[in-house]
Formats: structure tokens, sequence, C-alpha cells
């Protein structure tokens, strides 16, 4: 089981993109999975992003980094963090433990 931390931030400028990227990689990841997405009502764009992290010791410091940005960029932005077992052999469906957005 690893912990993840997923999100979808609402921003469209590539260097925030890269600094949310860069504050991921501080951290020891056993995968990240980033892509750009369009909301299909609005045309907004998002940065959205899951970081499966190696050492759950790794996950206060990640989730309190992502709340910078979501603060940062407020309205439509969310994160949420959860345990993931999708690399295990009996994959279960994941639970939302925390959610984090500015309204």
């Amino acid at each position: 089981m690893k912990k993840s931390i997923r999100g979808n931030i609402k921003t469209k400028l590539q260097s925030d993109k890269d600094l949310i990227v860069s504050d991921i990689n501080k951290y020891t990841l056993w995968k990240l999975d980033t892509q750009n997405i369009v909301d299909i009502e609005t045309g907004e764009e998002s940065f959205a992003f899951e970081a499966w992290l190696n050492d759950s010791k790794d996950e206060f410091g990640l989730w309190a980094d992502m709340k910078k940005h979501v603060d940062k960029h407020k309205l439509k932005s969310k994160i949420d963090k959860h345990d993931c077992t999708h690399d295990e052999q009996h994959k279960k469906p994941c639970v939302i433990a925390e959610t984090y957005e500015v309204m």
C-alpha cells in the first residue's frame, strides 16, 4: 500500500506547473502522474497530478506543500490524500482520508 496525494490545481502557467512538480519531487516517489485537463463546461485549464510516496513519513510534508499551491490558486483547486492499493495483487477502492480546497 502506498500513500497517495492527488490534486487538481487551477493554473495555466507552465512556471506554476513546474513549481508544483518541483515541490513534489523533493520527496521520494514510487510514481508521479501529471496531466493538463480542460473543464468541458467552462473551458478552464487545470493541472492534475497524483503522487505515490515510497515513504509514509513524507506524507505530512508533501501535504503541507500542496496546500500552499491550493491556497495560491484558490478557486476550483483541490487536493486529497488516501491509501492506495493499485500496486498490490488485491486492489481495493481508494477511500479518501482527507480533502483540502478553498471555496
